[in-house]
């Protein structure tokens, strides 16, 4: 991988981890959850296509499972899987 692709993936983390979700807007107003989710699936759009390129193919699936994201934001980033 190189210092470019690792670097681009490592910003997208740090974004993604960053990213604070206010929860009682979110759930109580479909405007701002609507900019959340817009926002939180492009990052994780972007991502998805970072792992698909490295072949982690289980794992961009997944992403893609979740994506787009329509108010289900919270529920959608505490998914598990085994």
């Amino acid at each position: 991988m190189t210092k470019d692709r690792a670097a681009a993936i490592a910003e997208i983390l740090d974004e993604l981890e960053q990213l604070e979700i206010p929860l009682n807007p979110y759930f109580d107003d479909a405007e701002p959850a609507a900019v959340i989710d817009s926002v939180l699936s492009g990052k994780i759009d972007s991502l998805r296509a970072y792992c698909r390129s490295l072949g982690w193919n289980e794992l961009s699936a997944e992403m893609e499972r979740i994506t787009p994201l329509r108010g289900n934001a919270v529920q959608a980033l505490e998914r598990r899987t085994v």
